[in-house]
C-alpha cells in the first residue's frame, strides 16, 4: 500500500495527511486494501487495513474518528477518536485527532484553517454536492470555529 501525501498540506508541520492506494497487505479481489465497513469485506480484514494505514501515519486507530459515508450532507463535530455514526463530513478543532474518509469516485475534500487550526473532511458525492455539504461545512466553520480566512483563501484560490 502506498500512502500518498499532499504537496500543500505537507508545508504545515502539524498536520498528519495521507491518502491510501487500494493495493495493500496481500488482500485479493474484490476488496483489496478496503477501509470501509460498507462493503461486505471482514470486519477484521477492514480493521487490520485501518491499523495498518493509520500507524504508517504515526497514529493508532484510537485517536482517528471515522463515519459510515451516506452519500448525503450531515456534518458532524468530532471532539474524540470515534465512529460518530451516519455522516458525510467531520470537523474538529482538537489538537492530535484525526478525521478519516473513504472516497472510491466520490471527491474527498480537506479543509484546514491555519488560524483557528481547524480541520475537516468532506465525502461529496453527487447527492451530497446536489445538497449542498461543501457550503453547509464551510457555514459551520465560519459559525462555530470563526473560520473567516479559509473563506477567502477558498475564493482566493478558485479565481
Amino acid at each position: 500500500m502506498l500512502v500518498l501525501k499532499s504537496s500543500l498540506l505537507n508545508r504545515f508541520p502539524e498536520i498528519i495527511f495521507g491518502f491510501s492506494t487500494k493495493i495493500g497487505l496481500k488482500r485479493q479481489h474484490p476488496y483489496f486494501f478496503n477501509m470501509s465497513l460498507s462493503v461486505h469485506d471482514s470486519k477484521e480484514n477492514v480493521l487490520q487495513n485501518r491499523r495498518y494505514f493509520f500507524s504508517r501515519l504515526g497514529l493508532s486507530d484510537s485517536s482517528v474518528a471515522t463515519q459510515k459515508q451516506v452519500h448525503g450532507d450531515h456534518v458532524t463535530l468530532i471532539d474524540e477518536g470515534i465512529n460518530c455514526g451516519e455522516s458525510d463530513a467531520m470537523i474538529t478543532d482538537k489538537i492530535n485527532l484525526g478525521l478519516a474518509i473513504s472516497s472510491a469516485d466520490c471527491p474527498a475534500i480537506f479543509l484546514f484553517d491555519i488560524e483557528q487550526k481547524v480541520i475537516a473532511a468532506v465525502h461529496s458525492g453527487w447527492r451530497g454536492t446536489e445538497k449542498k455539504i461543501l457550503l453547509k461545512v464551510l457555514t459551520k466553520l465560519v459559525r462555530d470555529f470563526n473560520s473567516f480566512l479559509i473563506i477567502l483563501r477558498l475564493i482566493l484560490l478558485l479565481q
